[in-house]
């Protein structure tokens, strides 16, 4: 059933006024994560609608961000250890009068927060707001011992946001297990449009068949060291094969003492790419894959490289499993298994068939997630919201 289906509601969504929304994180451009492409292209989609849309997050030393939405910065990120990962949180003096002072100029219909529920910024950014405040939840995880220690006092902040979502089932279910509500799901989406097959292939990696990409931070969780051992086994069934490894992290080393010698001729650290270049290994390559074992509450890497044609392996994890239906858009192989991964690329490798199945059925499955349906959605959520707390008026133009 469609939302709307009535004369009423159809006029009811010509005359919805443009709204002032405020996207608040502590982590941001030039950080590179989920979080911070979700927010930005909400932004674009928002702006397209003609809203009036400012990201508020901190500062960070370098404060290059991607044009097209503006950034305003209070306060500095630091960086602290978290979920098997590193958090970043936003501190400063007098953060909280400087968000007040914010708020009060800038008059935001919409306060909508992203990521975990911390101090200082998404906390402040919730008792602070006069209007209506929504909160995303980014984050899969097992357990959390912030959530365990200090759930009475931060229940006391969720019973007042006025809406909740998550970006999967399990998102949602890790967030649930300390704080029951309702949470509507809407998920992460993908720019179909910078990522697709038709972008250029790089040359420089023309003599290497098959070629495997992993994008991705060098931490413990995102299960390089696994790909790594598969790629041993599969350089002696395949010396030609190549691996193209982007992201960085202070475990380059370590990792690469996993590589046995011939397989490391022909691994190719490519460390932080840009925004503009990074379709381009996707398209390049003839394998993604993404061997993380845990904290993963959806993927939006895995859409990217189902919108640029490239077949994917991946750890049949929660999250991943959300995106991935094993044998159609994509291979789920058991996490922490090299061997499964080899066998899995092998399999892709010599059937054309499955090949250009899990190709077509990949791009066609990534259509319900282009950010333009998806920003339609949080959208429809911010005017049901208004509505439900100051009435249908509040909304008309």
């Amino acid at each position: 059933m469609t939302l709307f289906n009535t004369y009423d509601n159809l006029n009811w969504i010509m005359d919805r006024r443009r709204l002032r929304i405020a996207l608040v994180s502590d982590v941001y451009y030039p950080h590179v994560g989920g979080i911070q492409e979700h927010i930005y292209h909400l932004g674009l989609e928002f702006k397209k609608m003609q809203h009036y849309v400012k990201v508020i997050t901190g500062a960070s030393g370098d404060n290059t961000a991607p044009s097209g939405v503006e950034v305003i910065r209070i306060g500095r990120i630091i960086q602290i250890p978290a979920n098997k990962s590193f958090s970043k949180l936003t501190i400063g003096y007098n953060i909280g009068n400087k968000l007040y002072q914010l708020f009060k100029r800038e008059q935001f219909d919409i306060v909508h927060v992203h990521g975990a529920l911390v101090p200082f910024l998404p906390l402040l950014s919730h008792q602070l707001c006069r209007s209506v405040s929504v909160h995303t939840f980014h984050a899969a995880f097992s357990k959390s011992n912030g959530y365990a220690i200090f759930k009475k006092l931060l229940s006391r902040y969720m019973k007042n946001i006025d809406g909740l979502i998550a970006v999967s089932e399990t998102a949602r279910d890790s967030i649930k297990r300390y704080f029951p509500n309702d949470y509507v799901i809407i998920p992460n989406g993908v720019d179909i449009n910078r990522f697709n097959p038709k972008n250029r292939v790089l040359d420089k990696f023309r003599k290497y068949s098959p070629l495997i990409l992993f994008v991705g931070r060098f931490e413990p969780r995102k299960g390089l060291k696994f790909l790594f051992l598969s790629f041993n086994q599969l350089i002696k069934k395949i010396p030609n094969a190549g691996l193209v490894v982007v992201g960085e992290g202070r475990l380059k080393d370590y990792y690469k003492g996993f590589l046995t010698k011939d397989a490391d001729k022909n691994v190719f650290f490519e460390g932080k790419v840009s925004m503009e270049l990074l379709p381009s290994y996707f398209t390049t390559c003839d394998i993604f894959c993404s061997p993380a074992y845990s904290g993963e509450s959806f993927g939006i890497i895995l859409l990217e490289s189902l919108a640029s044609g490239t077949p994917v392996v991946a750890s049949d994890i929660p999250g991943y499993n959300n995106v991935i239906k094993n044998g159609y858009n994509g291979i789920l192989v058991s996490a922490k298994n090299p061997s499964a991964i080899t066998d899995a690329v092998e399999r892709i490798i010599k059937n054309n068939t499955l090949r250009k199945k899990l190709i077509d059925n990949g791009i066609a499955s990534v259509k319900q997630y282009s950010w333009k349906v998806i920003s339609k959605k949080v959208e429809e959520f911010y005017y049901r919201l208004m509505e439900k707390k100051y009435g249908r008026e509040s909304i008309k133009v």
